[in-house]
């Protein structure tokens, strides 16, 4: 690459970030803190990944490999948790699959809303608003370098309390 900074990591996107203060939510109750991340990517992050997303071979190949591993729990019920602007979720319908994805941000829905996709909640990773044992599987591509490491295990704990068992 030719420099170090976060545009040069994938060199298609022009990453922009809004610093955001740490938010704790009723921290005496639990001592849990919830953000929508450190660092969040504001809407042109999303509208390039939503312009890119159907042509480059980075999101062409990870739709390929997806396709591979999911074809073997056919037909399955699947989370796409962190959708983004969801073609992955819109892959997963089109391929007889019943996916339903989650993301925090109002873009992100938004553009899933362009593609004609419904099943769509706002959410958190961390907080998921499905019932215990609902999903086959839970898939979630780029989300987890995005999350604060103090939140992994509550994001990882979210995804099993979600599947079924021997999802």
């Amino acid at each position: 690459f030719p420099s170090h900074d976060n545009a040069s990591l994938i060199p298609v996107f022009k990453f922009r970030f809004i610093h955001h203060n740490f938010k704790h939510v009723n921290p005496s109750a639990s001592g849990t803190v919830t953000m929508e991340s450190k660092f969040s990517p504001v809407i042109n992050v999303y509208q390039d990944m939503y312009d890119f997303e159907d042509g480059h071979w980075w999101y062409l190949a990870l739709r390929k490999m997806l396709l591979h591993w999911v074809k073997q729990i056919h037909p399955a019920v699947i989370l796409d948790a962190g959708t983004g602007t969801g073609a992955n979720l819109r892959m997963l319908n089109q391929s007889g699959h019943s996916a339903v994805g989650v993301d925090i941000s109002d873009h992100a829905i938004q553009f899933c809303r362009e593609r004609g996709l419904q099943q769509i909640a706002k959410a958190s990773v961390t907080d998921l608003p499905y019932e215990p044992q609902t999903f086959d599987l839970v898939i979630s591509m780029d989300v987890l370098p995005f999350i604060n490491v103090s939140d992994i295990p509550t994001v990882l704990a979210e995804f099993h309390r979600c599947l079924k068992p021997h999802g």
